[in-house]
């Protein structure tokens, strides 16, 4: 394999990560949607968030998987995170306006308007996963 397929490949991950961007917010909704209509709200930000941000990186690492790439790269891992570059910052500020603006959501004050705690501690858990991710699109580069 060559540096060109490398390009090609990246190119087409770098097309999928934009695309599931796009569709989380989608998936966001319907996940709180459900849960709602099960009537589980407790912990609904930080189940739902670690639940959407989990999907979305298993559905990466499927796509990857799917790609052709030359092993041992130097760099490629790097390369093949960088369209996530502000990923979980965009999808967090799309769920905190989602809750803050939810008719459904605003019976339950916690979940409604979470506090600073409460965020810290999804964003804890949100850069997690991120880490668990990072870690298993490097040993599938190498």
């Amino acid at each position: 394999m060559t540096e060109n397929s490398n390009s090609e490949s990246l190119a087409r991950f770098e097309q999928f990560v934009q695309e599931l961007k796009r569709a989380m917010p989608r998936q966001y909704d319907r996940s709180i949607n459900r849960d709602l209509s099960q009537q589980q709200w407790h912990d609904l930000f930080i189940r739902n968030v670690s639940a959407s941000l989990q999907q979305a990186y298993s559905e990466a690492l499927a796509q990857l998987r799917q790609l052709s790439f030359k092993p041992d790269t130097p760099g490629l891992a790097i390369r093949v995170l960088q369209p996530f570059d502000g990923f979980v910052d965009e999808f967090m500020q799309y769920a905190l306006q989602k809750h803050r603006t939810s008719c459904a959501l605003s019976n339950f004050p916690d979940e409604h308007k979470p506090s600073q705690d409460y965020i810290a501690t999804v964003l804890s858990a949100a850069y997690k996963d991120w880490q668990a991710f990072a870690k298993q699109v490097s040993a599938e580069l190498s």
